[in-house]
């Protein structure tokens, strides 16, 4: 209440200046609540976990408070907070603002809600204990620098609702080993995913259009020499269709290319894959390269001749 009327006096104070305004924050108060301190705006109905006063091992949020729906977490709320091992967001929080859990090096585990549309830049960078992540598919924007140094991460699917891959967005999980694109990723942003050292197989779409220099398979190293600061990692595959964006990414830096479709494994895709497929699954042969799974279920169907002659078509059409 004592805000409310102090944003009114101030706003009259305003006229009197002949200066009309009048204050964002009218409608805000702060709520703390087992130290973890929320901001309520009543007139757009929407809360904020605005920051935590204290340690705290493991955090829940709730969905609501005061009857307000709890739907973002503000900018460093929980920065630099070394004592949290895990929060859990309710599926009402749509946006994670830029660093908020930035510096949290002993967060074990998050659990990113079905609702969250946009991780701002550094988010949840320095987070050095996090092993996994998992996005829902309403996650439209992941900006630059959101994930950097999360050094324990193994494996990582980012979802098709995610058009762009920014500049940094995940840059330094040197444990990562598989990297999977969602169909629906369009572009790949310069350096993205730099310093992931132990990178093995990265599987990319067709829906991908544009794949930046360096921006897979790389580290960068600056020794202020003549010698390029990007050194490359040679043990990373790239998995993609033929004249795609992965394919012309692979040839461009000489990574090898398992290319999706080629079930003879003769590096190229034609007609004679689809024979080959058809042979195996009447058991005329015994042998058919995994690249045959179009759709990565780990067996080889029926479906999976369907995808493939799905493909050949489409090449046909593009020629």
């Amino acid at each position: 209440m004592m805000g409310r009327i102090i944003s009114v006096i101030t706003a009259f104070a305003a006229v009197g200046s002949g200066v009309l305004y009048y204050s964002d924050t009218v409608s805000a108060e702060e709520v703390t609540i087992e130290d973890i301190v929320y901001e309520i705006d009543e007139e757009k109905g929407e809360c904020a976990v605005k920051s935590k006063k204290k340690g705290g091992l493991d955090i829940k949020i709730p969905a609501e408070v005061n009857g307000i729906p709890v739907t973002s977490v503000a900018k460093a709320a929980f920065k630099d907070n070394q004592s949290i091992n895990s929060i859990t967001l309710p599926d009402s929080v749509r946006t994670i603002g830029s660093s908020a859990f930035s510096g949290c090096s002993n967060l074990q585990s998050i659990t990113l809600p079905a609702s969250l549309e946009t991780l701002y830049g550094y988010a949840f960078n320095s987070c050095y204990e996090i092993k996994t992540i998992n996005f829902n598919d309403k996650l439209s924007r992941i900006d630059s620098s959101a994930f950097q140094l999360c050094i324990s991460v193994e494996e990582l699917n980012i979802p098709g609702s995610v058009k762009t891959i920014q500049e940094h967005a995940f840059h330094g999980l040197h444990s990562l080993t598989k990297l999977r694109f969602g169909e629906g990723v369009s572009v790949i942003e310069s350096d993205s995913f730099l310093n992931s050292p132990k990178i093995k197989d990265i599987y990319i779409p067709k829906s991908v259009k544009s794949i930046g220099d360096h921006a897979i398979g790389f580290r960068y190293y600056s020794n202020d020499s003549d010698v390029s600061p990007y050194i490359q990692f040679e043990e990373a595959v790239i998995h993609g269709y033929p004249n795609t964006a992965a394919q012309q990414y692979a040839e461009k830096y000489g990574f090898k290319f398992e290319m999706k479709g080629d079930a003879d494994s003769s590096k190229a895709f034609d007609g004679n894959d689809l024979i080959k497929l058809r042979s195996y699954l009447l058991a005329v042969t015994d042998d058919c390269s995994i690249n045959a799974d179009m759709d990565d279920d780990g067996v080889f169907t029926c479906f999976d001749v369907c995808l493939i002659r799905k493909q050949l078509a489409e090449l046909t059409e593009a020629d």
